[in-house]
């Protein structure tokens, strides 16, 4: 927890330093997203469990300082399941062996490189963020939740539809080490995103 909050503020400091020297040209946005996530369960022996899939949503509150560049300075993001696959999970207490409900709600900040400029309609990019990651399982009366560091990668395209209103497809690839139980989450995430610029 100590690392992810070193992180989150050497973030937010690097945020604010650029907003303050940020140019008449920023641009701030707004995307809302819903799809679906694949969680896949690692042990520290590399064995694995495949999740069930379930929705996921999320939504973004962001800034454009350049055409090349965008910052998701708030992104959050939720998704929710059940698991009732008999194997054992790795690394996870006993009692969660044959299954388990589980949620996700990860709150961070991403960054998006690619090209945003108004003369292109098509605007592809790649992704990368951190994020706080509080997770809980539960079965029956067995109920486990903790806060957890993530991190993700990812890519996306999205098509202006008209101005100041886009269209998109995003894939990312998330990691959240649940230290406590020796294993490591990663689930693919794909969604639609709507993406409304709010000033320009």
């Amino acid at each position: 927890m100590k690392r992810l909050l070193t992180i989150l503020i050497g973030v937010g400091g690097l945020l604010m330093l650029m907003q303050s020297n940020a140019s008449a040209e920023t641009k701030g946005f707004l995307s809302l997203r819903v799809g679906e996530a694949l969680p896949n369960f690692v042990d520290s022996e590399g064995e694995s469990t495949t999740g069930k899939g379930a929705a996921t949503v999320g939504f973004t509150l962001g800034i454009q300082p350049s055409d090349l560049f965008r910052w998701d300075l708030v992104d959050f993001t939720y998704f929710s399941g059940e698991q009732s696959n008999p194997n054992r999970f790795p690394g996870l207490p006993n009692q969660y062996a044959d299954g388990f409900s589980y949620s996700n709600m990860a709150i961070g900040t991403t960054m998006r490189w690619g090209y945003f400029g108004s003369d292109w309609k098509v605007h592809p990019y790649l992704t990368f963020g951190v994020a706080a990651d509080r997770s809980i399982y539960e079965q029956r009366v067995n109920r486990e939740s903790n806060w957890y560091f993530q991190w993700n990668v990812g890519a996306g395209v999205e098509y202006e539809i008209f101005e100041n209103f886009s269209l998109g497809a995003r894939y990312r690839f998330s990691e959240t080490d649940f230290k406590r139980y020796d294993t490591k989450e990663r689930s693919h995430k794909i969604s639609a995103e709507l993406i409304v610029m709010l000033f320009k």
